[in-house]
């Protein structure tokens, strides 16, 4: 006979046992240095586009 586990039972074995099927990562990803730099620059580009609400919401 074929041993068939309902989602519940898998969950609560791996409960009860501190497991998980994802972790967190130990490493964190850094900015570049010019990150802040490229940031207000594309800010910037955003801003000189002049679309206004109105106009994105009547394309919409």
């Amino acid at each position: 006979k074929d041993f068939k586990a309902s989602m519940g039972w898998w969950k609560s074995i791996m409960k009860r046992n501190g497991l998980a099927l994802q972790r967190w990562t130990t490493l964190a990803e850094r900015f570049p240095d010019d990150f802040n730099k490229n940031l207000l620059a594309y800010q910037g580009r955003i801003k000189s586009l002049s679309i206004s609400t109105t106009t994105v919401l009547e394309v919409w």
